[in-house]
C-alpha cells in the first residue's frame, strides 16, 4: 500500500465511520493539514502498521457487508 493510501483515509474512512481500534480515530478533531503533518512525521514503519489496519479493517467490513447480501 502506498502513502497516498494513508493520505486518503486521513481524509475520510472508506467506510463511512472510523471504528473505535482505528489509529487515525483520535485524529479526527485535527485539520486535515494537521494530519498531515502528523502522518509526516511518523517513521515507515508506523505508517506501515496504520496502512495494514487499514486493509485489515476494509477487508473485515468488506466481509460483512458479502455476508448480509
Amino acid at each position: 500500500m502506498s502513502d497516498y493510501t494513508i493520505y486518503g483515509i486521513l481524509y475520510s474512512c472508506p467506510a463511512g465511520e472510523r471504528n473505535m481500534e482505528c489509529p487515525i480515530k483520535s485524529l479526527d478533531h485535527l485539520s486535515f493539514y494537521d494530519k498531515i503533518e502528523w502522518i509526516d512525521g511518523l517513521k515507515m514503519e508506523e505508517r506501515q502498521a496504520i496502512n495494514q489496519e487499514h486493509w485489515f479493517c476494509s477487508s473485515k467490513r468488506k466481509n460483512k457487508i458479502k455476508d448480509i447480501d
